[in-house]
């Protein structure tokens, strides 16, 4: 009887840990938004960034730029959607560059 009694314990446990888990899979980090851009998506809009201010800018310094892609992709994905962004015309774009330049001005180091 002792045997039976612990082998429904040990089931009852084991259910109410794999219920638990399992009704909270999708919940694994409540106080996190969630989120609109994957990873791919957010390191394309760095490369992107990186890449322009490279040409534009050659004598910037990296740890510039990098703090500069960084603002621009943080602000992009706080006031735009990935669809916003994937459909922005060439004058939309421009008028997002003029926004930016704004949002994240250049710092004035090095004659740049």
């Amino acid at each position: 009887m002792k045997i039976f009694l612990t082998i429904i314990i040990i089931l009852v446990l084991f259910s109410y840990g794999w219920l638990l888990n399992h009704l909270h899979a999708e919940d694994k980090y409540p106080n996190e938004p969630a989120l609109r851009y994957s990873t791919v998506d957010i390191r394309q809009l760095w490369e992107v960034c990186s890449y322009q201010f490279q040409i534009l800018y050659p004598s910037m310094q990296r740890s510039q730029r990098t703090e500069l892609c960084d603002c621009y992709v943080d602000h992009m994905r706080t006031k735009h959607t990935p669809e916003e962004v994937k459909a922005l015309t060439p004058t939309k774009s421009k008028e997002l560059g003029f926004e930016m330049a704004v949002v994240c001005p250049i710092i004035n180091r090095e004659g740049i």
